[in-house]
């Protein structure tokens, strides 16, 4: 129980939204920065986080279900939540290593939210010092923190598709990751709200 409550304000220091969940994929505990997000755009009702979008409350019920009930799967695909303002909420769903081992465990998963409408002020430049990215790929891997995909970053950018493509994974082998998830993660502490 305390180490999940350590992994949830870890998050809640670093302003992360995070939501712990248990076995079944109810939400047991939600951090400080989680329950500041709870309005029209996202709810958490019944031990489930649920959005107004229908069909992204299916997609984040099918993701939670998946990663729970899969032995080798840490983290999955983010799931979208659009939101009234247009922004998005990109939810990331993963296992607690370390955590989910033991069937007495309360906690599970943890979801991590990220929000589109919150303006991050960490730099190119940081990044670049940090995992010696070039500014292209510290620019991109601000815009996969922040939820973008590949395909809004090339149109943003006027580049292919492939060349995005090419530059997440010289992020991924720079930082040490491998999937956007992990990504959002880590770098979110070297992303602080404004």
């Amino acid at each position: 129980m305390a180490r999940g409550e350590a992994a949830l304000d870890a998050f809640n220091f670093s302003a992360k939204p995070a939501v712990l969940l248990d076995r079944a994929g109810l939400v047991v505990r939600a951090n400080e920065a989680a329950e500041h997000l709870i309005g029209e755009d996202f709810q958490i009702s019944g031990g489930h986080v649920r959005g107004r979008d229908v069909y992204a409350n299916g997609r984040l019920n099918h993701a939670i279900r998946a990663l729970l009930w899969s032995y080798k799967a840490s983290t999955i695909p983010p799931v979208i939540f659009p939101k009234t303002s247009g922004g998005r909420l990109v939810i990331y769903p993963m296992r607690l290593p370390g955590l989910n081992t033991s069937p007495l465990s309360a906690f599970h998963a943890i979801l991590v939210i990220s929000d589109t409408d919150v303006t991050h002020s960490a730099t190119a430049t940081t990044l670049q010092q940090v995992f010696d990215l070039t500014a292209s790929e510290a620019q991109l891997a601000v815009a996969m923190a922040n939820g973008k995909d590949l395909e809004t970053v090339a149109n943003e950018r006027q580049i292919s598709k492939e060349t995005v493509r090419n530059q997440l994974k010289s992020v991924f082998l720079k930082t040490g990751t491998n999937r956007q998830a992990q990504l959002a993660v880590m770098l979110s502490s070297l992303i602080p709200k404004k």
